[in-house]
């Protein structure tokens, strides 16, 4: 399962995300691009930050973990 977040630098809900992930030895890959971030909002509903792509499906934090399991 490829994971992918997309986020912003300064946002602290994307750091905590990733940490968790980190915690629990959970690959990813993170982009910190306000323009992706803003393109990928737009295309999929999702308004905060950061949205995580698992596979071909598009989440926000909550809706990631619950995904991953993590919750």
């Amino acid at each position: 399962m490829t994971i992918i977040v997309y986020g912003t630098p300064t946002c602290s809900q994307c750091k905590m995300f990733k940490e968790k992930l980190e915690e629990n030895n959970i690959d990813f890959n993170s982009t910190d691009d306000l323009e992706t971030l803003l393109d990928l909002s737009e295309k999929t509903g999702i308004m905060s930050a950061p949205i995580v792509r698992i596979g071909d499906e598009y989440f926000d934090t909550i809706g990631a973990f619950k995904k991953i399991g993590l919750c």
